[in-house]
């Protein structure tokens, strides 16, 4: 995978570790470049081209942008519809679907019970239940740790990769926020799942001795 652009002079290209560290040192060029991410992330057009095997790939659909790690959501309104929906399959797998519909007749059944016990004639929108529903209204949620921002990022990534097929994410500073040894113990986690992460940095640090890395100075020179 590698990420081009006419305002690029050399390719952003992955190595089979799947990390890429981007220093860019240049507020200017940050600004810009980020703003890009973001546009494309969104939908938008712009000048940043994501290839893969000598195909191009849609930035919106492949690629994740966390501007901030802190806030990542595991249960995003978005994962939980993906999870649910993931669970209610399960619950139809040849192994489950037999205890599925005994379940969900009882269920039925149970509630038309209690409607015959009261004095109400009750009139039902939809008379399908599935797993996914049950899951919806006991407000099922993927655990976390809310204290943990690592453990929290590694989750959400792994998540967001499975769920909706990301390819590549994006993380602005992360190096401000977690010692080196961190970050080592985080991308050797990550890279087992086959994703590929980017960190674009403003400042120089140690050397990660892990992936590549591109720089860009102040002057918009690329090293």
């Amino acid at each position: 995978m590698k990420i081009i652009s006419e305002v690029l002079q050399r390719q952003i290209e992955f190595s089979e570790e799947n990390f890429c560290e981007w220093v860019i040192e240049s507020p200017t060029f940050l600004t810009m470049l980020v703003e890009g991410f973001e546009k494309q992330v969104s939908g938008g057009s712009g000048r940043l081209i994501l290839c893969e095997n000598g195909k191009e790939l849609d930035i919106s659909k492949n690629v994740e942008l966390i501007l901030n790690p802190f806030i990542v959501n595991l249960n995003d309104k978005k994962i939980l519809n993906r999870v649910y929906s993931e669970l209610t399959n399960i619950s139809l797998l040849e192994g489950m679907y037999g205890l599925t519909i005994e379940i969900l007749n009882a269920i039925k059944n149970y509630m038309l019970t209690i409607e015959q016990e009261s004095p109400y004639i009750l009139q039902y929108e939809s008379n399908d239940l599935c797993v996914g529903e049950l899951f919806r209204i006991f407000g099922a949620k993927i655990e976390c740790d809310k204290n943990n921002m690592l453990e929290n990022l590694c989750e959400y990534i792994k998540i967001m990769s499975k769920v909706f097929d990301k390819k590549l994410f994006v993380i602005l500073n992360m190096r401000s926020f977690m010692e080196t040894e961190q970050i080592v113990l985080m991308l050797e986690e990550l890279l087992h799942y086959d994703i590929k992460i980017l960190f674009i940095e403003n400042v120089q640090r140690d050397c990660l001795k892990i992936g590549k890395r591109y720089i860009m100075d102040k002057d918009r020179c690329e090293i």
